[in-house]
């Protein structure tokens, strides 16, 4: 047999093999998005909807939509199974959501089944509805509504928006006993996706919100932010002022003080640096002693807002900051032991200090 021969076999056996291919996929449900809500259907305790292309349609975009009521993740995948001709498989799922009543009386079953399913990568992202995930899921607007919310998240996330939060880093927050998860939270409104701001955990249960502008402090107080912008509202007399400040860089310290054996109080330091795109006040920013005077005005304004922020984390006794994690670091394991941790951020002063450079004010007024 001569060598164009056994080419020409290799050639035949790889399309043939491609077509195979083709027919096994075609076969199977590839589930892009799964969500959770609570019912009171006798039967179980969970209603599981799941969003999966039709891989048989001519129209590529099209989305099949499958629900079930079942009392585990793992039951619901094997109803959802029987509810579709094609194999279910989970291995490709974007994000979760959790509907609003499920995610207030805990999600751990759900998130603890995720992660020890060899099937689901630990960074499907988790995301949080303000109503029935189901409703999500089942929005019109868009095709393929997984690829929809896994874009919207990576493009709010890069701008420091909201966090992106998967399923280790909700795991490994909800075990960690110095600090609570966080997610996204998503909403529905006029039939169309709205990103709403971040929900807030106490353990694993849904406690409270922030809206986007709270979201972008907490983003601050939270972590280094590389890149990012804030519209800042000022009262000034009888007009708003607006200044669109565009930081470049932010770096956040957490100093724990003590006084003897005991926690005095905590402090959040944060520096900004960055420039004024916008300024709709009536005074002219051109001197270095006007433009420090906008820096203080800036820095104070984030301080307030951070510290109505610690306030709804005090009321919930939730700790979205980690500040249990510095607390835990500046004491001995005994002293560590024998705390109040479920009253510990409630109890402990937070105060926060903002430094504003402002290196450029390149606005129009």
């Amino acid at each position: 047999m001569d060598r164009k021969t056994v080419i020409w076999g290799i050639f035949a056996c790889l399309v043939l093999a491609g077509c195979n291919d083709q027919k096994v996929i075609e076969d199977l449900a590839i589930i892009s998005m799964m969500s959770f809500d609570q019912t009171d259907d006798p039967i179980g305790d969970l209603k599981v909807t799941a969003s999966f292309p039709n891989l048989t349609s001519e129209t590529s975009n099209e989305e099949q939509i499958i629900e079930t009521i079942a009392n585990s993740k793992k039951e619901a995948e094997d109803l959802l199974s029987s509810k579709t001709k094609q194999q279910v498989v989970n291995g490709q799922i974007h994000s979760i959501i959790l509907g609003e009543r499920f995610a207030r009386n805990g999600v751990n079953s759900v998130i603890s089944s995720m992660e020890r399913d060899q099937e689901i990568g630990s960074q499907v992202k988790v995301v949080v509805a303000d109503q029935e995930g189901t409703e999500i899921i089942r929005t019109e607007v868009v095709p393929d509504i997984g690829s929809y919310i896994d874009k919207m998240l990576k493009t709010e996330s890069d701008k420091f928006t909201i966090p992106e939060t998967d399923i280790y880093h909700f795991s490994r927050d909800y075990y960690d006993d110095g600090i609570d998860p966080i997610a996204p939270l998503f909403s529905k409104q006029d039939g169309r996706i709205v990103l709403v701001g971040t929900a807030l955990f106490r353990n694993d249960r849904y406690v409270d919100h922030l809206d986007l502008i709270q979201s972008k402090i907490l983003m601050l107080l939270l972590k280094k932010v590389e890149r990012s912008e804030l519209t800042i509202k000022m009262a000034q007399e009888e007009e708003i002022r607006n200044v669109h400040f565009d930081y470049v860089t932010s770096n956040r310290k957490i100093n724990v003080y003590k006084k003897g054996r005991e926690v005095d109080y905590i402090k959040i330091i944060v520096k900004m640096r960055g420039s004024v795109l916008e300024d709709t006040g009536e005074e002219s920013i051109s001197s270095t002693k006007e433009i420090h005077q906008l820096e203080q005005l800036v820095a104070r304004h984030i301080e307030h807002k951070a510290e109505d922020i610690i306030e709804i984390l005090k009321e919930n006794q939730t700790d979205s900051l980690g500040l249990g994690q510095y607390i835990r670091q500046s004491l001995s394991y005994e002293e560590w032991r024998t705390l109040d941790k479920e009253r510990l951020i409630e109890t402990t002063p937070v105060s926060v200090e903002v430094d504003v450079t402002i290196k450029d004010t390149g606005m129009s007024q």
